[in-house]
């Protein structure tokens, strides 16, 4: 009987020490590991036209390392520096998980036509090399300039609607400069310079309805005095140009309607969305947006195709 009771005693004791191991090892496998380093930025910068033998405006690029262990920079090659101008203060510097640094890169064409180049980013993170390509357009002076694309961007927290054909914004926009916005994948093209026969779109600003802001686009030229001489709104620019509706909502030739809504005050401050997709147009009025502009179905401006 004691050569029973010492041999479960045994057991119960191999029982112990196994669940002991096991769980030792359940607890080092299972333990939370770091992140390795790794860089993030803007996988494109497009710069849009920009008149031979002269400089664009500086963008700022920023780099931020979103891994959990420290990423060592080593360095950053600009494969065009012919049409591309670039600074970064990148070379041995280290970045701890979270930190960011700024560079920054200018378009200066010697030719017409599109124009690219990359930046080549080398560290010691995840995936590198990495690259950032640069793309631009060279015109001439005196030539017809070349469209760009108005970009649309949503804020989910305010459920606001953004738009703008600005490089130098929508660079900020995509690299979290002004927090909160996205892309929603649509766009339309207008015109960057002013050429015959087109209209100028004002635009304006407010922060009246803190903390949400509001911008506000129109090609009417009435109705920019109107807003203009309202002083809750601020003129900021004419901003692009493009195609002008008739009164009927009827667009030009080779142009497609831009559709404008209005959220009719919901969320306590006002914001407009423009769209050229009438899915889109459909949906914003099914949830409550009044359609605005010319015609039956509020055509405000022309987009060219």
């Amino acid at each position: 009987m004691r050569h029973l009771r010492n041999a479960l005693r045994r057991v119960r004791l191999a029982l112990y020490i196994a669940l002991v191991v096991f769980s030792s090892a359940t607890t080092i496998a299972g333990s939370v590991q770091a992140s390795p380093g790794q860089l993030s930025f803007v996988p494109r910068v497009d710069f849009g036209n920009q008149l031979i033998n002269t400089k664009s405006a500086t963008l700022t690029i920023v780099v931020t390392n979103i891994g959990g262990t420290a990423v060592t920079l080593t360095r950053a090659d600009l494969t065009n520096d012919l049409d591309f101008e670039g600074y970064c203060p990148c070379l041995g510097v280290t970045l701890q998980p979270g930190a960011s640094l700024e560079g920054t890169i200018i378009f200066k064409p010697h030719t017409t036509g599109t124009i690219n180049g990359n930046i080549v980013i080398r560290s010691d993170g995840v995936g590198s090399p990495q690259i950032i390509e640069l793309v631009g357009v060279g015109f001439a002076a005196g030539s017809p300039p070349a469209t760009a694309s108005a970009i649309e961007y949503h804020h989910a927290a305010f459920d606001h609607y953004f738009v703008t054909a600005i490089a130098d914004e929508i660079l900020k926009l995509d690299n979290g400069v002004f927090a909160g916005w996205t892309r929603t994948g649509q766009s339309f093209k207008v015109y960057p310079d002013v050429r015959p026969n087109v209209a100028s779109v004002c635009r304006f600003f407010s922060t009246s309805f803190a903390p949400k802001s509001s911008h506000f686009y129109t090609p009417d030229a009435p109705e920019c005095t109107v807003v203009h001489a309202n002083s809750n709104w601020l003129f900021e620019a004419v901003v692009f140009y493009i195609n002008a509706a008739d009164p009927s909502g009827n667009c030009p030739a080779a142009t497609q309607p831009v559709y404008r809504l209005y959220n009719n005050g919901q969320g306590a401050a006002p914001n407009h969305r423009y769209t050229t997709s009438l899915t889109i147009r459909a949906q914003m009025i099914e949830l409550g947006w009044v359609p605005e502009g010319y015609g039956p179905i509020g055509v405000i401006m022309c987009a060219t195709s």
